[in-house]
């Protein structure tokens, strides 16, 4: 029994070494780091995928409004509207084009707009309590808080 824990702690420090030597002294650090700082890259190149998709099927809502949201999150908010527009124009009925539409109008500090969006989404989806937020939020932002208070304790996001 006695070469079970020799041999045992002998196997963890070759496998402690070849982790150590594959991933550097940091653990991989650096290259976690790198990773990260490709988050734009990743997001171009998903805009762009969702824009060719929706060239080769023009009538394809969904690759519109991820491609808006791909665009959102890469803060190119009047690109973002135009495809998030796009993807609500071929349908109408997607409570998450019309969220992020919220989100890209909101983050352009177009509050009445914003408002209508997440209002549309709300319809379509009465239990996204995101949407609800949001449409509270864009209330309390116009200084209309009787209305940012009714909506959100309306039980919806207590």
């Amino acid at each position: 029994m006695r070469v079970v824990g020799p041999l045992a702690l002998v196997l963890f420090a070759v496998a402690a070494a070849g982790a150590q030597a594959r991933f550097g002294r940091r653990g991989g650090a650096a290259q976690q780091s790198r990773r990260g700082a490709d988050g734009p890259a990743i997001y171009r190149a998903r805009a762009e995928s969702f824009a060719a998709a929706l060239k080769k099927d023009p009538k394809l809502a969904q690759a519109a409004v991820n491609e808006g949201i791909a665009l959102l999150t890469l803060q190119r908010l009047d690109e973002a509207k135009k495809a998030l527009e796009q993807g609500i124009a071929l349908n109408p009925d997607s409570a998450q084009a019309w969220y992020n539409l919220g989100l890209a109008e909101h983050a352009g500090n177009e509050l009445e707009p914003a408002l209508a969006s997440f209002q549309n989404a709300v319809k379509l989806d009465p239990r996204d309590a995101d949407s609800i937020y949001f449409e509270g939020v864009c209330y309390q932002e116009m200084k209309q808080f009787d209305k940012a208070i009714a909506i959100l304790d309306a039980g919806h996001c207590k």
